[in-house]
């Protein structure tokens, strides 16, 4: 009996031995892995490396800094809870394998590091693998590393499977005690991931930043009492019980119709096809479709601006990604406000590259964007450093949003603002939730991230358009900023791989949102509007890359514009393709028709279709665009052209919001380059340090802006110049000087009021 006891206690001491190794070296390899990235990593604000930015960052927002490293510590105490559990599994499959005698400790101990540091290892590789825009820098510059997260695919799972294995072989070696101990184990662990399962499925989502409604204060006074009702009943429709019927959604007269704006970043309409993008496809064959739609300015926020004001850059006074205060307010004239004033509901959900709607306010009443100013820039520089805990919180943000609520604040905000991330299906989730249960007309902007520059997709969809003999470091994205060329076909094909794999992927998303929106009968009575904020350059030529720094070709001026009728209606309105050269700031004032609103006086842009659903009479415009600002040297950005310092110099602090120093203003204007578009001619106007060239194309027969006709087309090039400057000059802030078009000194009154 007493022999017995003690083999009893001596397993128990075993496995307690085995558990306290496990749990101490999986402790190890986390937290010395977390160490050695904050070591090595490289800061950077918005691209480019300043010590003075991060200084700045760390002095201004260390309690922020704080509370982020606090919720990355509960992430990487849950993860060596996981590891650890793991750990023990393969440690007790190798059982009597492991030494035991006091002269072999370290060599056990060594087995035992080597356990937990694979397991680590892998986990950090299967979450690398899912979301490999979070760790795009070191798959793309280490083929190991790249190697390994691709096998992780199929390691970790046979990895949990070897380690459940281990528990049965090492309770079945193991005395009646430790049996009951093992299965008790199992039957807690079971239990807790079982019960987590099931309220994951369950879990009714809000839309994202739900709690971050706009400051009344901040919306005109006219509009209050239309918005807060409005707000009032969003508020009421999230807190509904999730097992509330729907009610029948019936279409009458007196009832405005909703509208749902499916935008998709970089979005050209040459790479819209029914095997790629089945369900964009899908919805222009529903539509009148405009495939020759010119943008004001490629790139996302100005662009964003003019649409939703329908004015041009130079009169919304948004010319750059960040604006100042001044200019960060355009609720007065902007068409979500607008709706908001006539009863609407209005929300805009959107991925990184939406953050610019938490920078300048247009009305929208729910923004479930997340915010990408210094502060949060820093949070993600600091999660970036602990590769570990950034792929298992990439992970839960990625399996749904049961999984992805229980990421501590604020790194599901942090990791949703990140521009190598990207989760589409998120934007559904934040649409259905905030429309559920209210027949409200409501006005919803879905912008979709993914298919911006560095173009990551998830392995399903990157694997579909690999190109073999391509460079390693394109496997996974491509980041414009890196001035690499690329000068083979294979990886010039590749990058347009790594494209269409991100569009592929939003489109699967914008898919399964509009076939929820559909069987709930939402769809039935509202326009679906689907368009871009700029194409992209996909080095189609030596300066054809990214969007925004120069005005060749026509790849990132012209995008896709479609728009669904709901035949119950518009019961005359018929699907059709028409070629007529249109403007992105045409969708304001064809909206304001086709919901019978009065029209807005102030406006750039024309009505496409009447408010019977025929399409309208088109007049021949001269569409005038501008480039955005430099933020990055990179081969897209003109090599002769007026310089100004890095965006690290132009940014200062708005309280906590980026903006552009009002000094660069000026040069930043003077420095864009222009055009003037009237098919199939388009003119450029493109200033320099010693002069301004103007240069005339026959964009359809020259897609690449080869052969300049400005000497054998006087003409137009005559007619294209008057236009431009007409457009241009009767902004009072621009001063004709020369060829030049410089800025006016501002008068006492401007400056000083």
């Amino acid at each position: 009996m007493t022999r017995r006891g003690g083999m009893q206690r001596e397993s128990i001491a075993t496995w307690l031995r085995l558990a306290g190794n496990a749990a101490g070296w999986s402790l190890f390899t986390v937290v010395g892995l977390s160490a050695l990235g904050l070591i090595t990593s490289d800061a950077a604000f918005l691209g480019a490396s300043d010590e003075r930015i991060e200084s700045i960052a760390i002095e201004t927002y260390s309690a922020f800094l704080r509370s982020v490293a606090f919720a990355m510590a509960e992430v990487a105490l849950a993860e060596w809870v996981l590891l650890t559990v793991v750990t023990l599994g393969l440690l007790s499959l190798l059982g009597n394998r492991l030494p035991s005698r006091s002269s072999r400790q370290l060599r056990r101990h060594l087995t035992c590091l080597a356990v937990a540091l694979l397991v680590t290892t892998t986990f950090w590789g299967f979450g690398a693998q899912r979301h490999p825009g979070l760790f795009i820098g070191v798959l793309a510059n280490s083929r190991t590393a790249a190697l390994w997260a691709e096998s992780c695919a199929y390691l970790a799972p046979a990895m949990l499977v070897a380690s459940f294995c281990g528990y049965f072989v090492g309770a079945a070696r193991a005395t009646l005690r430790v049996q009951v101990a093992t299965v008790a184990l199992a039957a807690v662990i079971g239990g807790v991931l079982g019960r987590a399962g099931a309220w994951a499925r369950k879990y009714e989502p809000e839309p994202f930043a739900l709690r971050e409604l706009p400051n009344p204060a901040s919306v005109p006074a006219p509009w209050a009492s239309a918005s807060a009702s409005a707000s009032a009943s969003a508020s009421a429709s999230a807190s509904s019980p999730a097992g509330t019927p729907k009610p029948a959604r019936t279409i009458t007269a007196d009832r405005p119709t909703s509208v749902l704006w499916i935008a998709i970043d970089s979005l050209r309409p040459d790479k819209i096809d029914r095997e790629n993008t089945p369900n964009l496809k899908a919805l222009i064959d529903e539509s009148i479709y405009f495939p020759n739609t010119i943008v004001p300015v490629p790139r996302t926020g100005p662009s964003w601006a003019a649409a939703l004001t329908s004015l041009d850059p130079l009169t919304t006074g948004v010319e750059t990604m960040f604006p100042d205060a001044k200019r960060a307010n355009l609720s007065t004239v902007a068409l979500p406000a607008y709706l908001a004033s006539r009863g609407y509901r209005t929300m805009v959900a959107s991925e990184y590259a939406g953050e610019f709607f938490r920078r300048v306010k247009v009305g929208f009443e729910v923004e479930a964007v997340p915010r990408a100013e210094l502060m949060q820039i820093s949070g993600q520089i600091l999660m970036s450093r602990a590769p570990v805990v950034l792929a298992q919180a990439g992970l839960l943000y990625g399996a749904g949003p049961g999984w992805r609520e229980t990421l501590p604040y604020p790194l599901a905000e942090l990791i949703r603002g990140m521009p190598n991330f990207s989760a589409p299906d998120t934007l559904g989730e934040d649409v259905t939730s905030f429309l559920k249960q209210d027949l409200t007309p409501a006005f919803v902007l879905a912008f979709y991230s993914q298919p911006h520059f560095p173009y990551t997709s998830s392995p399903a969809f990157a694997h579909r358009y690999h190109v073999a003999g391509s460079s390693p470091s394109l496997a996974y994205g491509r980041d414009v900023t890196d001035e690499k060329p690329i000068a083979s076909d294979a990886d010039r094909r590749q990058v347009d791989g790594l494209y269409r794999a991100a569009l592929a992927e939003s489109d699967a998303a914008a898919g399964k949102m509009l076939a929820e929106l559909k069987r709930t009968g939402w769809l039935d009575d509202a326009i679906v509007i689907l368009t871009a904020d700029h194409g992209e350059g996909l080095y189609e030529c030596a300066e054809c890359v990214g969007h925004g720094d120069n005005l060749h070709g026509m790849m990132t001026l012209r995008v896709p514009l479609a728009i669904r009728l709901p035949p119950k209606r518009f019961p005359e309105a018929k699907a059709s393709v028409e070629t007529s050269w249109v403007s992105l700031l045409d969708v304001y004032p064809t909206l304001v028709d086709l919901l019978g609103l009065p029209k807005i006086v102030i406006q750039d842009g024309v009505p496409l279709i009447t408010d019977k659903g025929h399409v309208a009479s088109i007049p021949t415009r001269v569409h005038v665009v501008e480039t955005g600002e430099w933020l990055w040297t990179t081969a897209a950005v003109p090599k002769d052209r007026i310089e100004y310092p890095p965006i690290t110099e132009l940014a200062r602090l708005e309280g906590d919001t980026i903006a552009i120093d009002p000094k660069y203003e000026g040069v930043i204007r003077a420095a864009k380059h222009r055009a003037a578009i009237r098919a199939p001619y388009k003119l450029l106007y493109e200033p320099s340090k010693t002069g301004v060239r103007w240069r005339l194309f026959d964009f359809e027969a020259d897609p690449y802006d080869a052969k300049d006709l400005a000497a054998t087309h006087p003409e137009v090039l005559a007619e294209l110049k008057e236009a431009l400057r007409r457009s241009v000059l009767r902004h009072s802030r621009v001063l004709p000087v020369g060829d030049y078009f410089l800025t006016r000194p501002p008068t006492y009154h401007e400056e000083h009021w």
